[in-house]
């Protein structure tokens, strides 16, 4: 069976009657694409010295419009994902300055939970801030539990606003392969379409609130099989009531714990941010995966994950040259550190597993694949994806990128005979311990919208593999 087959096989994978639980980063995003002579029309008089000089920096934050211009021709050039925290100055610069927008569910979380109801899966969502805004976009079907005594009650999410909450607004800027950005003498072009996410400030903590207690936790844990985790890049140093991150990461282990107390098969997953506070990164890793078993993150973030925990040679190797040999070196080092059981790095064409044994290979890469069409599809729509339209990518075959990618692991590894069939017929290698699965996928060049891609690919598989 070839790979276009494999491809063809999961299509017929179905929701099972398994419930997932998404919390916490859900929230509005304001979805602007990239035009080329607008954003030039917006550039102040005489700035473009002082947007070029800045764009030879790494953007950990961007607090005025020079700023956002700069960061944003970075990526572009770049064609990279990133996500830059703003401040309330800026939220109300985007809202005057970008007119022509579109408005969408957002946050991991958020577009997680909608999308595994809308196709047929069980879903709840859990979040701190529930404002009537935010909840009119949630499918019907989504799910929200509410403490009632010692038990917790699922209510449909659409009756459980709280008056009073705020909405947390993303800004999120997409650009198509081949996108130019002129600024003075210098131009960016776009190596491949992505986008950017300008995020403002979280205004909760992101764990269970205090009316979450022990048993209720329990009883939650009971009615779930699996847990998809995000929006801990909230976390700050120091709350105003005097408490420090470490206090709710501490919290929020014991929560975890609580959850599985009331069902020991419960599978955790969290998927990786970067934090809006460098400084505390690491130590929110380490925290979290003493609960969690399984960790979804992208290309780029591995790099900065594998640095911040130690591993530079790797993470420098990454850069110089990106292909699944480097990659997996940097992500196998992370792995190991945070005593993962799973690890899903999702890329453009193909997605590397990094997976304890034992475990069933096919059910993994199936489930990866399952992941690959309905992401595929959603960037062929553009949009979030309706019950019928997850199968529009099936005419898009695997990716040659993706293909290509053995030659890289087969030259690294010094793969020779039956290890080397292996991996071409069914992406495998026994790395001891553990499965390195390399899983060539779809890779739509043109999509009509970026936003939660890789979210969904990395909460699907790991959906369809409980």
């Amino acid at each position: 069976m070839n790979w276009n087959e494999k491809l063809r096989r999961a299509a017929s994978v179905k929701p099972t009657r398994k419930r997932v639980l998404c919390a916490y980063n859900a929230l509005i995003d304001e979805q602007v694409f990239y035009d080329e002579g607008f954003f030039k029309f917006m550039i102040p008089p005489g700035d473009d010295g002082i947007i070029l000089h800045k764009t030879n920096r790494e953007f950990y934050r961007a607090d005025s419009p020079t700023h956002f211009f700069s960061s944003f021709f970075n990526a572009l050039k770049e064609g990279k994902a990133s996500h830059i925290p703003v401040n309330e100055k800026m939220l109300d610069w985007f809202t005057e300055t970008f007119p022509e927008r579109v408005e969408r569910i957002g946050g991991q979380a958020g577009i997680i939970a909608n999308q595994l109801a809308i196709l047929g899966w069980k879903s709840v969502i859990y979040t701190p801030i529930l404002s009537e805004k935010l909840a009119i976009l949630f499918d019907k079907k989504v799910e929200f539990p509410v403490p009632e005594g010692e038990e917790v009650v699922l209510k449909n999410v659409k009756k459980c606003t709280k008056e009073g909450d705020p909405t947390k607004i993303n800004w999120i800027f997409e650009f198509k392969e081949k996108d130019k950005f002129k600024i003075g003498g210098d131009v960016a072009v776009a190596p491949r379409s992505n986008r950017v996410i300008y995020s403002s400030p979280f205004p909760s903590i992101p764990v269970f609130k205090g009316d979450y207690r022990e048993k209720n936790l329990e009883s939650l844990g009971k009615k779930i099989n699996g847990a998809i985790f995000a929006g801990y890049n909230y976390l700050k140093p120091k709350y105003d009531n005097g408490l420090t991150y470490k206090h709710y990461l501490k919290k929020e282990v014991e929560n975890l714990e609580y959850l599985k107390r009331g069902n020991s098969e419960l599978k955790i997953h969290v998927e990786f941010v970067p934090s809006d506070f460098k400084t505390i990164e690491r130590d929110v890793l380490k925290h979290l995966t003493i609960i969690a078993e399984s960790f979804g993150i992208n290309e780029v973030e591995i790099v900065e994950v594998a640095e911040k925990l130690g591993f530079k040679k790797q993470a420098s190797n990454v850069r110089k040259n990106e292909n699944a040999f480097t990659l997996y070196n940097a992500a196998v080092k992370v792995f190991e550190k945070l005593k993962l059981k799973r690890l899903h790095l999702h890329n453009l064409g193909y997605n590397l597993v990094i997976v304890s044994k034992p475990c069933s290979i096919e059910k993994e890469i199936n489930a990866v694949l399952y992941s690959s069409i309905i992401a595929t599809s959603k960037a062929i729509v553009g949009r979030q994806l309706k019950r019928n339209e997850w199968r529009k990518s099936m005419k898009q075959p695997v990716s040659a990128r993706g293909l290509s990618q053995f030659e890289a692991l087969e030259k690294g590894f010094g793969l020779t005979g039956m290890e080397k069939l292996l991996l071409e017929k069914e992406g495998v290698i026994d790395r001891g311990g553990h499965y390195l699965l390399c899983i060539p996928t779809q890779a739509f060049e043109k999509p009509r919208s970026t936003v939660g891609l890789g979210d969904i690919v990395s909460s699907f598989a790991f959906a369809a593999s409980l």
